[in-house]
């Protein structure tokens, strides 16, 4: 390369040009020109790694600089060429390119750059697979994350009328789990992981995904998130209608994905469509479904319910993380304080991707801060005698609450709107 750039300087074409920009560069000494250049390069690198958000972007921002004063011996070098200075040129584009290797290193050290790569990479991996259901890399995330904003809770727990119910309300909110995308992410490649190495020692690797084609479904949403982490890629995505025509071709394993189970009741229905359909091709003890779902309520409530069905493909579950429910920390009379939409067994977790239904969650609190008043009042203003009574009636344990209504005009809600990134 360097006697490249000095065959170039003994160019007369390339000196009619260079020497006279050389004699104007002359006027304003071009040895200062470049050292400003340099401090100038060393300065912006400085910012842009002190005002970096992450370390990749701190790395990204040193390989630019040191790309720029590359960039500024690169110009010197050809500078001292035009003027014949030739060992001066070559000392400078020596260090340029130094220099410009060094920028290329840092720039492949940012993990950043090293995701991306795979991320392509696997992208064409997969887009030459065919696959019926195509699936992409490109998965939506949340624009933000959504914690509890903690004066609105305050104002929520307050608004209730009773001891009792402000009682429960404190411990609801602290008993609420907020997770972020990143932990979501973490967890689901925990059980992705769980997975591979399941899948490591069955007879053979080979697998389908099913999800339907439906772009605005959590299970898509999350089967996209876990590519990234499979081991192996399966021999196809198809439509949970279609199994059997693979069932024909040898496959036995067969994997579904979601975010959440709370009371499987979903997940349930989901099975029962692939696992009821009659003819030849039913699912028998050789099929294995396995159902990898980071977070769940109850994490046995479908290993359960497949053995009282007495089904017969085999079923596991991949999870890792159970997700808490209101009995775990409210009384039945607490609980009931609080109004309809806390009764029974409901998760008390919502996700920076969305928040569950109301089968699911309490979702009168969670989607609207709704305060809900007890119609036969507070149990602490009623005479002791008819306190007495209603806890003769109830077994000693719980005040008939009786019907509530909801108390309108307060501004409560201590959810943020969370829109799910798969339907934006």
């Amino acid at each position: 390369m360097i006697q490249s750039i000095l065959n170039l300087s003994n160019n007369q074409t390339f000196k009619s040009i260079a020497l006279p920009l050389s004699g104007i560069s002359s006027s304003v000494t071009m040895d200062n020109i470049a050292n400003l250049s340099i401090a100038g390069s060393v300065a912006l690198g400085g910012y842009l790694s002190l005002t970096a958000n992450n370390l990749s972007e701190g790395l990204e921002g040193i390989a630019f600089s040191v790309s720029l004063i590359s960039l500024t011996y690169f110009g010197w070098a050809i500078g001292y060429a035009a003027r014949g200075r030739y060992s001066k040129a070559a000392g400078k584009l020596a260090f340029a390119a130094t220099l410009g290797g060094l920028s290329h290193q840092v720039f492949q050290l940012s993990p950043l750059k090293q995701l991306q790569s795979k991320i392509d990479l696997l992208q064409f991996r997969i887009d030459a697979l065919h696959w019926n259901n195509k699936l992409s890399l490109n998965v939506p995330r949340p624009l933000r994350s959504y914690p509890i904003k903690q004066q609105q809770a305050e104002d929520w727990i307050n608004a209730h009328p009773c001891t009792l119910q402000r009682q429960a309300a404190q411990k609801f909110i602290h008993g609420t789990q907020h997770i972020t995308q990143e932990q979501f992410e973490s967890t689901l490649k925990h059980s992705v992981g769980q997975f591979n190495q399941w899948l490591e020692k069955q007879p053979t690797n080979k697998y389908i995904i099913l999800t339907n084609k439906n772009l605005k479904k959590s299970n898509r949403w999350v089967t996209e998130l876990a590519l990234t982490h499979l081991k192996e890629l399966p021999e196809n995505v198809i439509d949970p209608s279609r199994i059997y025509s693979y069932k024909e071709r040898g496959i036995r394993n067969y994997v579904l994905f979601d975010d959440a189970a709370y009371s499987c009741v979903q997940m349930k229905e989901n099975l029962q469509k692939i696992i009821e359909p009659f003819g030849i091709h039913k699912l028998g003890p050789d099929d294995t479904i396995a159902v990898i779902i980071p977070y769940m309520r109850d994490p046995v409530c479908l290993s359960k319910w497949i053995k009282t069905e007495n089904y017969l493909p085999t079923l596991i579950t991949f999870t890792s993380k159970r997700l808490p429910n209101i009995t775990e920390f409210l009384t039945e009379e607490e609980s009931k304080s609080l109004g309809y939409s806390f009764k029974g067994y409901k998760a008390t977790a919502y996700f920076d991707h969305k928040v569950a239904d109301y089968l699911s969650v309490p979702d009168k609190a969670y989607l609207e801060g709704k305060v809900y008043f007890p119609e036969q009042g507070c149990p602490e203003n009623k005479p002791f005698w008819q306190r007495a009574w209603s806890w003769l009636i109830k077994d000693f344990s719980i005040w008939e609450w009786g019907e509530y209504k909801i108390i309108e005009g307060i501004d409560t809600k201590f959810i943020d709107d969370i829109i799910p990134p798969y339907k934006r």
